[in-house]
């Protein structure tokens, strides 16, 4: 089945914390330091913001008040069994429960999902956990909501709470709908980006410059690929036998696309040698910087002195090359939010580096420096597939700049902008350093 580009049967807006005839759309919503999260009925409960997570294959929800969101599903008549799910960065348990849930213009009855009676980093809501009085306080932001998660794997992984993956079901119960989604995850930026869109049934090209460039899927369940290369500047960091394989030998993925990780994840040999690569280019920083353990404040660090990052996925033909600018890598936090462990409020805006290794894995994890630097298409048909092209439609690139400014800007006006803008530039710079005044922005760490 050929993928469509037309608009979607639904589409969702994301808020960062689209078959041919029908193509839905639902929202997407984020925020420094959170996931991207999109509204889901249970039970025509809610909406409830669910973590967009293609590295999951579960959908949980807070089920009691003691989660500390004000909107949560009641799972005290929930009679499925007990189920504990642990992720990388913390957990949930708690109770299997049965009901409709709605995505988009679509109900998938009788599915079963986990109620939260305890967990731990999986919700950022109104009050601190009663069960975690050690998460930390910017877990806790009423302007940002994500009440659980919805996994988008192409496949079960691991531990269910009964039910394939939300879409798996929704695609063979709804015969009109092509298996097909795509996700716009737009950077938070000064507060004009920080969403997207879930595109489910086929693909907006309203979200996306140019032709999809599509990479085969390795392996099931996870969106898994095979870099063949990963470049910081001109400095390869994979090593070389690495590059040659689809998997290790234990069946371990080498690469994998996942919404849910912040940032960019790589193997520890792979990582170590990034660094040295970014410390030459950045002698002034850090060491802490670089592990991850401490912020810069941002007049300390001119990202252009930083080189782009380029990923090679390999095809059955040439390589599918995506790129991504410093800022995608290292994230701008404003000087009101927490960066790293330093709460707020601080003197200026900061960075944080969002690169960080596996310990106990080789994976390399392709997470949102990805996703907000290309619009991401899943093909969940005979031959699954992941595809990627330049996005567009944000109300800002997430980097400080207007949307789309990278990829539509012809040679001539790169010319005019430079024209213009560089003498600008140092007007306002100049202006900046008198008044002491410091931009807030954010983006996703």
């Amino acid at each position: 089945m050929t993928p469509s580009i037309l608009p979607p049967v639904t589409s969702l807006q994301l808020h960062k914390h689209r078959h041919a005839s029908a193509l839905s759309t639902t929202p997407l919503k984020g925020d420094n330091a959170d996931d991207y999260t999109t509204p889901v009925y249970i039970d025509g409960q809610g909406p409830f913001s669910l973590n967009v997570d293609t590295g999951s294959a579960l959908v949980g929800v807070a089920g009691n008040e003691t989660i500390g969101c004000d909107l949560y599903y009641d799972s005290s008549a929930c009679d499925g069994g007990a189920i504990k799910v642990v992720y990388g960065s913390g957990f949930w348990s708690g109770v299997v429960c049965e009901a409709t849930v709605t995505l988009g213009a679509y109900n998938v009855t009788n599915y079963k999902f986990g109620a939260y009676q305890k967990q731990k980093a999986m919700t950022t809501c109104e009050r601190t956990p009663e069960d975690d009085a050690t998460s930390p306080r910017h877990m806790t932001q009423p302007h940002n909501y994500m009440q659980g998660i919805v996994g988008l794997t192409a496949g079960e992984v691991g531990r269910t709470a009964g039910s394939p993956p939300l879409l798996d079901v929704l695609f063979a119960t709804h015969a009109d709908v092509d298996p097909l989604f795509g996700l716009q995850c737009c950077g938070f930026d000064r507060g004009r980006g920080g969403g997207g869109a879930l595109d489910v049934g086929g693909f907006d090209a309203r979200r996306f410059y140019g032709a999809i460039q599509w990479v085969p899927v390795t392996k099931l369940p996870y969106w898994a690929v095979r870099a063949t290369s990963i470049k910081f500047g001109a400095a390869e960091v994979l090593p070389a036998d690495v590059a040659a394989i689809d998997a290790y030998a234990d069946g371990a993925d080498q690469s994998i696309v996942d919404s849910g990780t912040s940032g960019l994840v790589l193997p520890k040999p792979a990582f170590d040698a990034a660094v040295a690569t970014l410390s030459a280019a950045a002698p002034d920083v850090p060491r802490a910087f670089w592990k991850g353990e401490a912020c810069v404040d941002a007049s300390k660090l001119d990202l252009t002195s930083l080189p782009e990052l380029t990923v090679s996925l390999a095809t059955e033909g040439d390589d599918v090359v995506l790129t991504m600018p410093a800022c995608r890598y290292v994230n701008r936090v404003p000087k009101t939010s927490y960066c790293a462990a330093e709460a707020p409020p601080r003197k200026e805006d900061a960075y944080f580096f969002s690169v960080g290794p596996i310990e106990d894995g080789r994976n390399v994890i392709l997470g949102q420096s990805l996703f907000e630097s290309y619009y991401v298409a899943h093909d969940m048909g005979a031959s699954q597939r992941v595809g990627f092209a330049p996005i567009r439609g944000c109300d800002a690139d997430g980097c400080g700049g207007p949307a789309g400014a990278r990829f539509v800007l012809g040679a001539r006006w790169d010319v005019v902008a430079a024209l213009v803008c560089l003498p600008l530039g140092a007007y306002i710079r100049w202006r900046n350093q008198r008044r002491r005044d410091y931009a807030a922005v954010e983006s996703s760490v």
